[in-house]
């Protein structure tokens, strides 16, 4: 049996590289950048006014109020092409361009038309409400940098380069698969019989693969035989690059998970880590495929897939690991047995451990903000620091 960090290490040196792909731009939202995007252009692209008003010389307004003859105006797409001599300004849009002899710009409010004759009264400074070409970047400018999620500002930025296709990662495909005769499906419009439950862990895991960021390709169940576990197991790794197998991992006389995987040409890298929830977890590779073998018990399975699942699918679509967060104990806790990842709330900055921990209790995560890992012959004393791994979802 091994421990949480040597299962943790062996996970991260097999865990599958990357895949890269194109996509239009207007598919990107929420992707993760695979490429440094450098300005290819300046930005603004010409010199432009910020306000709406008259462009003119510095020169001719030393002293105000003054005077000054209008020629003409440079609109939104539409600049003027002529030449302020002294004396002149022009009509200016915001965003409009500013021409080359016009230093200054002053807001309309400041100003009072009559004909064709403008008069300022108030013009505080040279280049004022001019925004100069290539003030925000410039070309060669890094912009967005590989790894950052494409936000709705990042999707403007690019579309405003007018880039059509970028490089994201690819969302790892992941197959599901619960086992144990004794399922049925949640939605099933039965009754009941003795011995038997509903089917929470596929739409759990399938719950948890999207908010990881990965994509479900197939989802099943296996029977508690041998030959229906093979049959399974070759189907759901058609396309995965994952395969999530739920239940059927222990030591009992149905649980055919795990010599199934190996009839399937599946390498074990382990069996068994020294944890509370999860012991029975089973982690096997071929090719560029990851086979992990969960525990049936609902709290164990999400657990196990938050520890060891997740941070490959955080590996796969390039994004960056949550940052630890720390707090303090609210009360003492002191483990005597194994290691335990025990389940917390977490309340005005304190962490409050739940008082059932059972791995067959549901309703213990989700009155959970996360969970803390308590080493074996452990006591954390009332305010002392412990590190969180906060559930990537809001309780």
């Amino acid at each position: 049996m091994i421990t949480v960090n040597e299962a943790k290490q062996i996970i991260l040196e097999h865990q599958p590289k990357p895949n890269i792909e194109q996509i239009r731009l207007e598919d990107a939202f929420n992707r993760i950048l695979a490429e440094d995007i450098e300005a290819t252009e300046p930005s603004p692209r010409f010199t432009n006014s910020a306000m709406d008003g008259f462009a003119l010389r510095w020169a001719d307004v030393q002293q105000v109020p003054v005077t000054l003859k209008i020629i003409g105006e440079s609109a939104a797409g539409r600049p003027f092409t002529g030449k302020i001599e002294p004396e002149q300004a022009i009509r200016i849009n915001t965003g409009a361009e500013v021409p080359a002899d016009a230093d200054c710009v002053v807001p309309v409010e400041d100003t009072q038309v009559t004909g064709d004759r403008v008069t300022l009264h108030t013009v505080k400074k040279q280049y004022q409400n001019i925004r100069f070409q290539g003030e925000e970047y410039q070309p060669g400018d890094r912009l967005i940098s590989r790894g950052s999620r494409l936000n709705p500002a990042r999707i403007g930025l690019l579309a405003s380069l007018g880039i059509p296709q970028v490089a994201v990662f690819s969302l790892p495909p992941i197959a599901i698969v619960t086992t144990g005769t004794e399922l049925v499906p949640y939605d099933a419009p039965i009754e009941l019989a003795s011995g038997q439950i509903r089917d929470s862990n596929s739409l759990t895991l399938k719950a948890a693969v999207t908010n990881a960021g990965g994509t479900v390709c197939f989802t099943g169940h296996a029977p508690d035989t041998l030959t229906e576990t093979i049959h399974t197991i070759e189907q759901a790794e058609q396309d995965a690059t994952l395969i999530l197998f739920c239940g059927g991992v222990s030591v009992g006389e149905h649980d055919h998970v795990k010599p199934a995987a190996q009839q399937c040409g599946y390498e074990t890298l382990f069996w068994k880590v020294k944890q509370k929830p999860g012991k029975p977890l089973f982690v096997a590779k071929k090719g560029g495929k990851l086979f992990f073998g969960l525990p049936g018990n609902p709290v164990s399975a999400l657990i196990c897939f938050l520890v060891y699942v997740q941070p490959v699918i955080t590996h796969l679509t390039g994004q960056n690991p949550p940052p630890a967060l720390r707090a303090k104990m609210a009360h003492p806790l002191e483990n005597k047995g194994r290691p335990e990842f025990i389940r917390v709330a977490l309340k005005d900055g304190l962490v409050y451990p739940l008082r059932r921990q059972n791995s067959n209790m549901l309703t213990t995560l989700s009155e959970a903000d996360g969970f803390i890992f308590v080493d074996e012959q452990t006591r954390f004393e009332a305010g002392e620091t412990v590190e969180i791994t906060r559930f990537p979802w809001e309780r």
